[in-house]
């Protein structure tokens, strides 16, 4: 016998939480707006993360990888570099650089997984969609799920 739990979290999404976020992702914190009148200031607290991939160093696609090229890499302060024609594992790991590559060794892009405040956002994937101009997704529901894959690979159904 094989146990499932089915529930509708629907606060986060609900009208009220929906304008909460908008109104905070249009507020200017003190923080930040220190940074318009001071040449230096202390970077605004996250309070709350999420994690991205950012596209970086776009100058350098269609370079070929050599070691000129990755001289750019230390601008980005990288925990690891990796490097691909294509196939990588999706393990996170904060802050590593993934250059991928053509197959005659041209840079095709350059991405960093990166932290992300969440003012305003859910999750990390609120804040890729505000980078895509994407706002509209930022005012809908968003899908949750957590699957058991173990469970499922036993499932029988019967009639």
């Amino acid at each position: 016998m094989i146990g499932f739990k089915v529930f509708e979290d629907s606060e986060e999404d609900s009208p009220e939480n929906i304008a909460r976020r908008a109104s905070q992702r249009e507020s200017i914190s003190p923080e930040v707006a220190s940074f318009e009148t001071y040449h230096e200031a202390p970077c605004p607290p996250i309070s709350s993360k999420g994690y991205i991939v950012l596209d970086v160093l776009p100058e350098l696609i269609g370079r070929p990888w050599n070691n000129a090229a990755a001289n750019f890499l230390e601008c980005l302060r990288p925990s690891a570099v990796r490097v691909t024609h294509g196939a990588i594992t999706c393990d996170a790991h904060h802050w590593r650089v993934t250059v991928y590559l053509t197959p005659d060794n041209m840079i095709r892009k350059i991405e960093q997984e990166t932290v992300v405040g969440l003012v305003g956002f859910r999750n990390g994937s609120d804040a890729m969609h505000y980078l895509k101009k994407d706002d509209d997704y930022l005012m809908k529901n968003q899908s949750n799920c957590i699957i058991n894959t173990r469970a499922i690979n036993k499932l029988t159904l019967g009639h």
